[in-house]
C-alpha cells in the first residue's frame, strides 16, 4: 500500500515551471493585451458614462446675528444630519425637477444625489451624477440654491451659506474604462499562466531524463543528442565561408609579399648596375 502511494506522488519542479512560464511569456502578454482591448471596446460601446458635479454649503447656526457663540458651533454640529436629510427631501428635489423641467422622478434624482459632510467641518458637499455633464452641474447648483432657502425657512434663521458653485465636469467617473480594461487584462494573463502550469503538470509527454525515471522507472545511462540537420548545414556552411575568407586573405597577403620582394630585387639590381657603370 505504501509503495503504491509513493508511486502516485508527483514531483513538481518549480524552477522548470518558472522557466516554462518565461518561455511562454509572449503568450501571456498577448492574451492579456487582447483581453484589455476587447474589454475597452465593449465598455466604450455598451456603457453610458456618468459625470459628477459637486457644490458645497457651510452650516452655522446663529442665535445672535451680532455674536458667534460656542453653543452656535455645537448646535451646528448636532444639526448637520438634519440638514443632510432636508437637502434630499422630497420638497427640495421636486422643486429642482420643476425648475429645470427634468424628465425624472424624485426617487431617480434622489438616487443620483449624495450629500456628505467633510471631516471635522460643518461643510456639506452635494454630489450629483448624470449622463450630461452640463445638466449635472445645473442640478447641483439648483439643489444648493433651493435647499439653502428651504433650510433657512424651516430653521427660521440664516443657518446655511453657499460656498462653492458646481463646475462642469470634464471626465466621467463611471465607468472607469481604463481601470476595468487593465483589470481584465491582468485577470486573463493570470488565467493563461494557470492554464500553462496545469497543462504542463497534466502532460504525459517526456521532456527530460527526470520524466523518464519518474514515469517509466528506468535509469538513464546516456543521452544521444538530437541532431538538427538544418542547423548543422547552416553551421557547416558558415564554417566553410569563414575558411574561404581566411584562404582568400592568405592568398592576397602572400601575393602582396611576393610583389614587394620582387620590387626590392629589381631596385637592388638597378643600384648595382649604376655602381658598376660609375
Amino acid at each position: 500500500m505504501k509503495e503504491n502511494t509513493h508511486q502516485d506522488e508527483v514531483e513538481i519542479d518549480l524552477k522548470e515551471l518558472i522557466i516554462l512560464v518565461i518561455h511562454k511569456f509572449w503568450l501571456v502578454v498577448l492574451a492579456g493585451g487582447i483581453a484589455a482591448i476587447c474589454c475597452h471596446y465593449i465598455l466604450v460601446k455598451s456603457t453610458v458614462p456618468y459625470y459628477e458635479a459637486d457644490t458645497t454649503i457651510y452650516i452655522l447656526y446663529h442665535q445672535d446675528k451680532d455674536k458667534l457663540l460656542v453653543s452656535d458651533m455645537q448646535t451646528g454640529d448636532y444639526l448637520t444630519s438634519d440638514y443632510q436629510g432636508l437637502i434630499k427631501s422630497r420638497s427640495v428635489l421636486e422643486k429642482v425637477i420643476s425648475e429645470l423641467s427634468l424628465n425624472s422622478t424624485y426617487k431617480v434624482l434622489s438616487s443620483r444625489t449624495v450629500v456628505t459632510l467633510q471631516p471635522e467641518t460643518r461643510i456639506l458637499t452635494i454630489l450629483v451624477q448624470d449622463e450630461d455633464p452640463e445638466l449635472a452641474m445645473r442640478i447641483a447648483n439648483t439643489i444648493r440654491t433651493v435647499s439653502t432657502k428651504y433650510i433657512n425657512e424651516i430653521m427660521r434663521v440664516e443657518a446655511v451659506t453657499e460656498v462653492d458653485q458646481a463646475q462642469k465636469p470634464e471626465e466621467p467617473i463611471l465607468p472607469n474604462i481604463k481601470k476595468n480594461s487593465a483589470i481584465a487584462g491582468i485577470f486573463v494573463s493570470i488565467l493563461v499562466v494557470g492554464a500553462i502550469v496545469v497543462i504542463d503538470l497534466l502532460s504525459q509527454k517526456i521532456k527530460n531524463t527526470k520524466d523518464i525515471e519518474a514515469k517509466l522507472g528506468l535509469e538513464v545511462l546516456t543521452i544521444i543528442p538530437e541532431v538538427n540537420e538544418k542547423k548543422l548545414r547552416r553551421v557547416h556552411k558558415k564554417k566553410l565561408i569563414q575558411e574561404r575568407e581566411l584562404y582568400d586573405r592568405k592568398i592576397i597577403r602572400e601575393e602582396t609579399e611576393y610583389q614587394n620582394r620582387k620590387g626590392r630585387t629589381v631596385n637592388n639590381s638597378i643600384d648595382e648596375d649604376e655602381i658598376i657603370n660609375a
